[in-house]
């Protein structure tokens, strides 16, 4: 049953969920990311795709009507080291879509909105283009640039600064609360709220519910598409802001955080600061992967 209020929502809905942009959205992002899944299809979702049309303005009914549910995803055990592992998740294909669509319409809100050009994060752009590569040989485009980018700026940190801290935060993606990922969007951010909402009540849905045991709505579910990601770089806009107010030397990609500084005193000051503002937040920095490096 819906609320009297949904009306208001639907044209939100539509202007995102259109059957002609989830379509495209399928053939030009979808289709080739779920190449690369670790369970691929071995007829490349050819039923699916010479029906596309079909499907997206299905989707769009449900969507637009309130009543779309996503799939029960399938679920897979990547080792990381020493037998620990990451749960790895896969939505269906018409989840994969919406999500996907979601990321879109959330990353064309926040892009250039971000308290600091200093947090490098790019979305995956999986159209064909011409004009792929820069002249060193590197994807012009997505997360892989923004990573070199990230990498580049880091190494410009020895040349000015004695010091460099090197730091990630722990067991990231699992302890990112729904509740505080919410609260920060709407303060940092403009977001129009049925494209938050959708957004994670779909991810929310795809969470790892053992045992018949209650949902709590903590941890983003590590899949290969945009959506979490997005969401996962927009936590840390805080500590953004904090660190740019601090005049500091600083670069982050995702949960990667390095920071140039002058002196071990002062690295150890940055560091107990930063712990405290991911603790209000209910996430810690990881004590083992932290370290302060010299220039050299």
């Amino acid at each position: 049953m819906r609320s009297p209020r949904f009306s208001l929502r639907q044209p939100d809905l539509k202007a995102v969920f259109s059957a002609s942009s989830l379509q495209q959205t399928w053939k030009h992002k979808v289709r080739v990311s779920i190449r690369k899944s670790p369970v691929p299809d071995p007829i490349e979702h050819l039923d699916f795709h010479v029906n596309s049309y079909a499907e997206c303005l299905r989707l769009e009914r449900l969507v637009c009507e309130g009543s779309y549910q996503p799939a029960p995803a399938r679920r897979l055990l990547m080792e990381k080291s020493k037998g620990l592992c990451r749960q790895i998740t896969i939505p269906s294909r018409q989840d994969n879509i919406i999500l996907q669509r979601l990321s879109d319409a959330l990353y064309s809100e926040i892009h250039g909105k971000a308290p600091s050009k200093r947090a490098f994060f790019e979305p995956e752009d999986h159209r064909f283009s011409n004009n792929k590569k820069e002249n060193n040989g590197a994807p012009s485009y997505g997360s892989f640039r923004s990573w070199i980018n990230f990498q580049r700026a880091l190494l410009n940190f020895t040349k000015t600064r004695k010091y460099v801290i090197v730091t990630d935060v722990a067991n990231y993606y699992d302890s990112i609360s729904y509740t505080h990922l919410r609260n920060i969007l709407s303060s940092q951010i403009d977001v129009r709220e049925v494209v938050l909402d959708t957004l994670i009540y779909i991810l929310s849905s795809l969470l790892w519910q053992p045992d018949y045991m209650p949902r709590i709505e903590t941890g983003l579910p590590q899949i290969n598409i945009d959506a979490p990601r997005i969401l996962a770089h927009c936590f840390l806009y805080e500590l953004d802001e904090y660190l740019e107010k601090r005049k500091c030397d600083f670069v982050r990609y995702m949960d990667d955080i390095d920071i140039g500084v002058d002196s071990f005193v002062e690295a150890r000051r940055i560091l107990r600061d930063i712990d405290l503002i991911l603790q209000t937040r209910q996430v810690r920095l990881n004590s083992g992967k932290t370290k302060i490096l010299t220039s050299e």
